[in-house]
């Protein structure tokens, strides 16, 4: 084989693998990455209070 063809074919199957193994690491690193929201038990009023007391 030329020497310039192979260069070129390992260039693409290493482009390759390196998409394949962003993909991997994406789908297991994205869910903790996620803000998970809860609805609070109290009002509007109370939710803040108890975050501002809980922050200071």
């Amino acid at each position: 084989m030329i020497p310039e063809t192979q260069t070129i074919i390992a260039a693409l199957g290493g482009f390759i693998l390196g998409l394949i193994v962003l993909a991997l690491v994406m789908k297991l690193a994205v869910p903790g990455m996620i803000i998970h929201e809860t609805k609070s038990p109290y009002d509007f009023n109370t939710t803040v209070e108890t975050i501002i007391a809980n922050l200071w």
